[in-house]
């Protein structure tokens, strides 16, 4: 008998846990964040709306009471300088140790058509803000977690390669070097192309293992196993961060469309992303940021 409330116990608190993480998620915050990104479409590195954009983040990531700062660069590209900024939103623990969680907010640039991006960069952007809202709440103090809006992940020609694109994120990482700050930096985690409604997400065979594996299980646990396909080798903002061994993850679903086909292309748009989706890869990194954490301890 006692055995048999241990388990009934057991189930029941397991069902609270998951459901006290969901409860910190905002589905219709998402879904705000995700249009209001939208409306300022296009909204590529250089352009006046992304500027408008980037007062649209540092507004919402102080009423969070989180430091906020503008890491302002001017990188080379293939079509000469753009300036460039990368948004940081910074809660401040007791300990140096640091957690990033990032997305990129520029958005492909294309001449021939509008570029949406409601998927790739809205999705994540929108996860981010949601997700800066929820653990500047955190009462444990001890990590310092910052929220960085990378500028400049898409490249200015075709592909990323070397010499194009990813500018906001090695920049950053290179400016962490010059100030002797990457030894602090305990976690990398990315997300990026995350609200396809048919969600699928990718994990990366570059990736920190461990964090990999955790999110599988995360996505098991909070009842979304079908959501994790095959693995693939993807280049993206965490590129910079493994380099330089910073153990990192890229959270994406790069599979938009049947076979791929809305990515990068008109599209990408609200009819094909979802706020639901959002909601679960947040849901699913809360889950995995407070196992990392534990871990780190």
């Amino acid at each position: 008998m006692l055995r048999k409330i241990f388990f009934v116990c057991l189930i029941l608190f397991s069902f609270l846990s998951l459901f006290s993480f969901s409860q910190n998620i905002d589905l219709n915050y998402i879904d705000f964040a995700l249009k209001k990104i939208v409306s300022l479409s296009p909204h590529p590195s250089g352009s006046k709306n992304i500027e408008k954009l980037r007062g649209f983040l540092i507004t919402e990531l102080k009423k969070d009471g989180l430091d906020v700062t503008r890491d302002e660069f001017i990188p080379n590209t293939p079509i000469g300088k753009i300036k460039m900024v990368n948004v940081i939103g910074e809660k401040k623990g007791k300990s140096k140790r640091t957690i990033i969680l990032a997305s990129h907010y520029d958005s492909k640039l294309f001449k021939k058509f509008k570029f949406i991006g409601a998927n790739d960069s809205g999705s994540s952007s929108a996860a981010l803000l949601q997700l800066a809202k929820i653990i500047s709440k955190w009462k444990d103090n001890y990590f310092t977690y910052k929220f960085i809006f990378f500028d400049g992940e898409e490249a200015i020609k075709r592909d990323i390669n070397d010499k194009d694109g990813l500018y906001g994120s090695k920049h950053y990482v290179n400016l962490l070097k010059k100030r002797g700050k990457l030894k602090n930096i305990e976690a990398f985690i990315l997300l990026d192309m995350i609200g396809d409604k048919d969600l699928t997400i990718t994990p990366d065979g570059y990736s920190y293992p461990e964090f990999v594996e955790i999110f599988k299980n995360c996505a098991r646990e909070h009842g979304y196993p079908e959501i994790i396909s095959d693995t693939m080798y993807i280049v993206d903002d965490h590129t910079p961060f493994l380099r330089e061994g910073i153990k990192s993850i890229d959270i994406i679903d790069f599979n938009y469309g049947p076979n791929n086909s809305y990515w990068h292309t008109k599209e990408d748009n609200l009819k094909h992303v979802s706020a639901n989706s959002i909601y679960i890869v947040c849901d699913c990194t809360v889950c995995m940021l407070k196992k990392i954490v534990e871990v780190l301890k």
